[in-house]
């Protein structure tokens, strides 16, 4: 059943993604300024949320699993925040996922992220530290390359965030 589960996680999100990807042109017109747009309204009016979502927000939605997604805007830029487990506030101050899942983070990360090598422009893994992977057009100068992860990399980015410190934040910018 949980083989199940991330396997449909997995399509939902791309399906999302590939959703926004068909309208990069008219996005990118919403927003050139520094201020995050959110794409709520937008991604649900194009029908590309899937009816066990939660709208919270303009800018967040909540998936069956109890992820938070953020789709927006900012200086003409598409990025889709991915908060693993959700984000919880802690009362001392931060943000901590109690329910992360280091497998749906590999496969987010494989299945989700790699195959869009050469339409993302970077792909992040944040949480108490922080590993950017950039798309094809961004990748010189000694920068890791998306489609370059291995495996192992993959395997070792998820595993940081579990740590049960801090939130862990998957991040796709379009």
């Amino acid at each position: 059943m949980e083989k199940y589960k991330l396997n449909r996680t997995v399509e939902q999100f791309n399906y999302l993604i590939q959703g926004m990807l068909e309208h990069t042109d008219s996005l990118r017109d919403k927003s050139n300024s520094s201020y995050q747009y959110g794409l709520v309204d937008v991604v649900q009016a194009l029908n590309l949320v899937p009816e066990t979502w939660e709208r919270v927000d303009y800018i967040r939605l909540t998936d069956e699993m109890g992820d938070t997604i953020q789709p927006f805007i900012r200086n003409g830029n598409i990025t889709i925040d991915f908060y693993l487990g959700g984000k919880t506030v802690q009362e001392s101050g931060g943000d901590l996922s109690y329910a992360f899942s280091d497998k749906l983070c590999r496969e987010i990360v494989q299945n989700v992220f790699y195959p869009l090598h050469s339409a993302a422009r970077a792909a992040h893994v944040l949480t108490d530290k922080s590993y950017t992977y950039y798309g094809n057009s961004f990748c010189a100068d000694g920068r890791r390359c998306l489609k370059d992860i291995t495996p192992i990399e993959i395997n070792n980015v998820c595993k940081s965030c579990d740590n049960g410190k801090s939130v862990c934040i998957l991040v796709l910018d379009m």
